[in-house]
């Protein structure tokens, strides 16, 4: 298994797009987000950048990018929270397929 962290460099300012990441590996954008994700659970500081200019992954190098990361993820629970229930609210309002057409 291709080891992500042994390409990755420390510091957000040194992120390494997925895309970068795949074709110097050779493997799909998919496998190296499954990748990242496997090496997370196993404790590797493996952080992730959405910056224009310098998006991508990147290991923390010290506490405070990590801390950071977690702001965000933490934002984006919020925020997929509340797309989740306005879906939820949505489902009531559409027809089934499987109901006669009126």
């Amino acid at each position: 298994m291709v080891k992500i962290t042994e390409y990755l460099q420390h510091g957000e300012e040194n992120a390494q797009s997925g895309s970068d990441i795949a074709r110097l590996l050779g493997i799909s954008l998919r496998d190296v987000s499954a990748a990242v994700e496997k090496e997370r659970q196993t404790g590797n500081p493996i952080c992730a950048s959405t910056d224009a200019l310098r998006g991508g992954y990147y290991l923390a190098g010290y506490r405070e990018e990590m801390e950071h990361y977690c702001r965000i993820l933490e934002r984006r629970i919020g925020e997929i929270t509340r797309t989740l229930e306005a879906c939820k609210k949505m489902i009531p309002t559409l027809p089934s397929k499987d109901a006669p057409n009126e």
